[in-house]
């Protein structure tokens, strides 16, 4: 991965089977761990702090929503994105999710088809000189255009070992200057004008 370090994700479902196509998935270009309950989850919370967590709604002993909770309480859990999987969505369960600090409620049908689209292309750039394929312009899939925009974002805006966090509008300026070069004219131009929203959700996961 051109030296970068792989970023963690750990899948949290009480299914094998949705744990193995999960990781089947993001395992190319991502460390993936998968656990069959928040139980487990704490204990490797303990020893590692991921990336993101892709957390199950529906589970038994202790449910996505409460296992949430408890990870927004914490100091050294609350900034971990939390993105919701369940077997279907309604419009009263995304809205409880997001309001307890999820960034995202996908299906799992919709995360298990776009995943490895997500996975193998937000490295692409517009002109070019990503990878892993070197796609150019509309080569490059929809979702890994999209996701090269959030992934830099969250990196410019994170703290990192390596790295204090830039401010939201020195990101905003970096991934602008972007734009035609790094990533897609028109989604550059779209991330610009709701780009307060990106600010907005970022305070609010922070302040979980």
């Amino acid at each position: 991965m051109n030296g970068e370090k792989r970023k963690t994700v750990i899948i949290v479902d009480d299914n094998s089977i949705n744990l193995k196509t999960g990781k089947s998935a993001l395992v190319e270009h991502y460390n993936v761990f998968t656990l069959c309950s928040s139980k487990l989850l704490f204990s490797m919370l303990e020893k590692l702090i991921p990336d993101l967590i892709l957390l199950d709604v529906n589970m038994p002993e202790m449910n996505g929503y409460e296992t949430i909770k408890i990870l927004k309480s914490k100091k050294e859990t609350k900034d971990i994105p939390v993105i919701f999987l369940a077997a279907q969505t309604d419009d009263g369960s995304e809205i409880e999710g997001l309001s307890l600090g999820a960034v995202d409620y996908i299906t799992k049908q919709e995360f298990l088809e776009h995943a490895k689209i997500f996975a193998v292309s937000h490295h692409e750039k517009w002109d070019g000189s990503g990878y892993p394929k070197g796609l150019k312009g509309e080569e490059i899939p929809l979702q890994g255009r999209i996701m090269a925009i959030a992934d830099v974002y969250d990196a410019l805006v994170s703290d990192r070992p390596y790295k204090i966090a830039f401010s939201h509008e020195d990101a905003v300026k970096i991934i602008s200057d972007g734009k035609g070069i790094h990533f897609d004219s028109y989604l550059t131009d779209l991330f610009v004008e709701v780009a307060d929203k990106f600010d907005e959700i970022r305070k609010l996961s922070r302040s979980k």
